[in-house]
C-alpha cells in the first residue's frame, strides 16, 4: 500500500487509477484535515466485503451459541 496525500492524487489522478486498475496497488489517501481514504482494486474491496460478511455472521453465530 502506498501512501499519498489528496493534492497528489488530484495533481495525478489518472496515473494513479491507472496504477490501480492495471497493477492492483492500493492507495491511502490522507486529506488536509488528517481524515484518511482508500483507494483499491475493485477485486479487493469485493474480497474484503465477502471476508467481513462471513465474520459477522460466525460472530453472530458464537454470540448466539452462548446465550
Amino acid at each position: 500500500m502506498r501512501t499519498i496525500t489528496v493534492k497528489q492524487l488530484e495533481q495525478n489522478f489518472d496515473i494513479f487509477i491507472e496504477d490501480v486498475i492495471e497493477n492492483k496497488h492500493c492507495y491511502k489517501i490522507i486529506c488536509d484535515d488528517g481524515r484518511q481514504v482508500m483507494l483499491i482494486p475493485y477485486e479487493e474491496y469485493d474480497f474484503l466485503q465477502t471476508s467481513y460478511n462471513e465474520w459477522i455472521e460466525s460472530t453472530k453465530d458464537s454470540v448466539e451459541d452462548s446465550i
